[in-house]
């Protein structure tokens, strides 16, 4: 620090209004001791401008470190984060060093922006102190938690797992998109049973997940219909997996993997063939007196407790094998005989009543419409119920 530079402090010190306080505190040619005298200044515009300088000595941030301004010290928590790369790697001396027990100390501030303050600086650095990264990986707030999960570099394979074991589901979500997780966090993902963090998992391309986790997730897509495409875009599929994805998924995932280029040219013919049958089965109804005439005859049927022909006409209507309507009346099952009613384009009134007389269902157990009258299921589940049908036919 010059001689003429002292001379300056020494009267704004003394004479200066608080703007030109705060330039002088910024002032990175300051010497320490001007520094330690404006960290107590009575204007925190002030003692902000010492926080943010970088030339301050530690002991002006430990004097600054419990400022009543949360403004101060957000300020004093950017500096000191951006700094603490260069500070001692070991771990006693670091403890022992007034910057780091500085940095401590504002990681535990109440105040949500000083810990914000850390959070945004150090969320990416490479070399930031690891114990204040899992410190911030913690943190209550998910603000603060969030981008250092998602992005910090030094974050373990360990320190996710410590992370997904007592984590929250928003939390968990975070660490499903991080880039290249490796398998046993992905593992541990899908062991939470969270289909969200499971579906945001599947769609974070850049996850290790075994092939048997895979193939584990397939054979629950049929349920989880939010998994589907996800799985079906995946960089990697097993043929064992594609093949039984094929048998269950929607009409739209069936074309996603009908394009893979990775399939097996068998395989690729037989997601083709199971195409095309899906396409052949459409509804084929297209005149609306066909379609009533045929529901008057069902109606009568099912007064008369026809249940034979119940199952020819439904089969006529839906277009597909006797056998097919019969499967489903065996098994009992509401949304197999909803499905093929809505194939077969009739209203859901009959629907009620096909459950009760074919499926020989209680009261309890009837799907019943939705207020308005419609199918209380969506197409694509219905759309699945129906291929689903199909390939018994074939089996």
């Amino acid at each position: 620090m010059t001689e003429s530079l002292s001379i300056l402090a020494r009267h704004i010190v003394r004479n200066g209004d608080r703007a030109d306080r705060a330039m002088l505190a910024a002032h990175r040619d300051l010497s320490p001791e001007w520094l330690v005298v404006l960290a107590s200044d009575r204007h925190p515009m002030v003692r902000e401008a010492v926080a943010a300088n970088a030339s301050a000595p530690a002991l002006v941030d430990t004097i600054l470190v419990n400022d009543p301004s949360e403004q101060v010290r957000v300020a004093l928590a950017g500096k000191v984060a951006a700094l603490s790369p260069n500070m001692p790697r070991d771990l006693q001396e670091r403890m022992e060093n007034l910057a780091w027990q500085t940095l401590c100390r504002l990681v535990r501030d109440t105040a949500t922006r000083v810990r914000a303050a850390i959070a945004d600086v150090v969320k990416s650095m490479p070399d930031a102190p690891h114990e204040l990264i899992v410190a911030l990986a913690h943190d209550p707030e998910l603000s603060i938690a969030e981008p250092v999960i998602r992005l910090s570099p030094l974050l373990t394979e360990d320190d996710l797992l410590g992370l997904i074991s007592g984590a929250s589901a928003a939390v968990n979500l975070v660490i499903a998109n991080r880039v290249a997780l490796g398998e046993a966090v992905s593992d541990a993902l899908v062991d939470t049973q969270d289909t969200e963090v499971i579906t945001e998992l599947l769609n974070n391309q850049s996850a290790a997940i075994r092939e048997e986790t895979l193939d584990k997730l397939v054979t629950r897509a049929a349920q989880q219909l939010c998994w589907q495409k996800p799985l079906a875009t995946r960089p990697y599929l097993t043929p064992h997996a594609a093949r039984i994805l094929s048998e269950v998924v929607t009409d739209e995932v069936l074309l996603l993997l009908s394009e893979r280029a990775d399939l097996s040219p068998k395989l690729m013919q037989e997601i083709r063939q199971r195409l095309s049958m899906r396409s052949a089965v459409a509804p084929q109804i297209g005149q609306e007196n066909s379609r009533a005439r045929l529901e008057t005859k069902l109606v009568a049927s099912i007064q008369r407790s026809e249940y034979q022909r119940l199952i020819e006409l439904l089969a006529l209507a839906a277009h597909v094998p006797k056998s097919v309507v019969e499967y489903a009346a065996g098994l009992h099952s509401a949304k197999a005989l909803v499905a093929l009613c809505w194939h077969a384009g009739f209203s859901m009134t009959v629907a009620v009543a096909l459950q009760s007389v074919l499926g020989r269902l209680p009261p309890s157990a009837l799907l019943k419409p939705t207020p308005n009258g419609g199918y209380p299921l969506p197409p694509h589940e219905m759309r699945w119920q129906i291929d689903f049908l199909l390939r018994r036919e074939t089996v």
